[in-house]
């Protein structure tokens, strides 16, 4: 199986083919007090999947992937994973996982196609989030771009100056 994330739903890849969790740790690794997700159980799998269809702009997600990728190719990632507490979700494995979301994200001719690619290729965990019930806070920044003018135009009456 592999994994991905998807909004406060994540795909992840560390169960048997029974559908039982994996993951354990290392022998040596420290116990969390609990894993930072858990296996979706069928009844709700079957609300998610018809929900995660392909977008208008699949640009815009190919773009999100790729920037992925570049994320995992940091001294950080690996750092990250390496400490991640589920040790089957590790960077190579992540990294298999976009390069598939990211084939049929190009190549599904339509919704039915990548819901049964997931469905069959993908396993639906959940974000345990900050309060134990799937409670997830996403933060990002943007650049805004704003045109201007250093000089008096019949767009830009007042110039920028430095």
């Amino acid at each position: 199986m592999l994994d991905l994330a998807l909004s406060a739903a994540a795909v992840a890849g560390v169960v048997d083919t029974q559908g039982t969790l994996v993951a354990e740790l290392a022998p040596d690794a420290e116990a969390p007090a609990e894993l930072p997700l858990r296996l979706l159980p069928a009844t709700e799998a079957e609300t998610v999947w018809p929900t995660l269809t392909l977008p208008d702009d699949r640009q815009a997600l190919l773009q999100a992937i790729n920037h992925s990728f570049t994320y995992l190719t940091t001294p950080k990632a690996g750092d990250d994973y390496r400490h991640y507490p589920v040790p089957e979700i590790t960077r190579d494995r992540v990294w298999h996982s976009l390069q598939r979301l990211r084939q049929l994200v190009i190549n599904s001719p339509n919704d039915q196609a990548f819901q049964a690619a997931l469905r069959r290729e993908f396993v639906l965990y959940i974000s345990i989030g900050s309060d134990g019930d799937g409670t997830v806070a996403y933060t990002g920044y943007f650049e805004p771009q704003y045109r201007a003018s250093t000089v008096p135009t019949a767009e830009y009456r007042y110039p920028l100056y430095r």
